[in-house]
């Protein structure tokens, strides 16, 4: 058997260190997309939070509601009733836009967006008075959302 030359270990060091690099870089990218999945799940979760917390707070003041009804009924309503009920709606659109954001980082996935933005919609259709509208629009800061919330909203 031959003896092996420096150059021969070498070459061996150099397979090993490449066989170390392919491992470690396998390792890195698990471990990206396990995070990855950490921070999707708690994004969603967070979304539903907002969520959970805004109806209860929506619904545990009748007097809020009673409010809204009469507003979408077309009743002036006094200062402090009016700023309730803009205060609530403000805080869905605030969540509205939460979720577009982590939906354009990555952070949710398109049929979790798709789903929250049409039930939105479809909220905002039925209990957002056309006269907030434009006050909540001028509010957010995300125009992208914006426009596609006016195509959506004034498609039908």
């Amino acid at each position: 058997m031959k003896k092996l030359t420096l150059s021969d270990w070498g070459s061996i060091a150099e397979i090993i260190a490449t066989i170390a690099v392919i491992v470690s870089l396998a390792l890195v990218i698990g471990s990206i997309r396990q995070n990855t999945a950490v921070v999707r799940a708690a994004s969603e979760s967070s979304l539903y939070d907002l969520t959970d917390r805004w109806l209860a707070d929506a619904f545990s003041n009748p007097t809020v509601i009673v409010n809204w009804n009469r507003l979408l009924e077309g009743e002036t309503l006094e200062e402090t009733e009016f700023l309730q009920v803009r205060v609530m709606i403000s805080r869905s659109m605030n969540a509205w836009e939460n979720a577009y954001s982590n939906y354009k980082a990555g952070l949710l996935s398109d049929e979790l967006w798709e789903l929250l933005h049409a039930s939105n919609l479809d909220w905002a259709k039925s209990r957002s008075p056309p006269s907030l509208w434009k006050d909540l629009a001028d509010s957010t800061r995300d125009r992208e959302l914006i426009e596609m919330i006016e195509a959506d909203y004034l498609a039908d």
